[in-house]
């Protein structure tokens, strides 16, 4: 590697934001939610509105007890959160959370 090439890099990393330790956990922790298939159709269908579980295996050809796991993570991750009807839970994405998340990103790519 030219000396050029890695004083380029030591330059871009002076330059880049610096994450704090939680801010970076929680990065970290949304690229793993949206990293799995399933995860992200879960919250491609959200995103359009919100869900109940029955209605999510329906469209994503899933069994519940899969559904039910992925969506306890995203909750766990905050990126998700559900209302109670009755015996229904419906699911619906928390926005800040990825708005966040997106947010971080963006500052990373300055």
């Amino acid at each position: 590697m030219s000396e050029t090439t890695k004083n380029a890099g030591k330059n871009a990393t002076k330059n880049q934001p610096k994450l704090v330790a939680p801010e970076r956990a929680r990065m970290l922790k949304g690229f793993d939610m949206l990293a799995d298939d399933i995860r992200h159709s879960i919250l491609e269908r959200l995103a359009q509105q919100p869900t109940n579980v029955s209605d999510l295996c329906a469209a994503l050809n899933e069994k519940q007890p899969s559904i039910s796991h992925h969506l306890t993570l995203l909750k766990m991750a905050g990126i998700v959160d559900y209302s109670r009807d009755g015996k229904c839970n419906t699911y619906f994405i928390i926005k800040e959370s990825l708005q966040e998340l997106a947010r971080i990103v963006t500052a990373l790519a300055k």
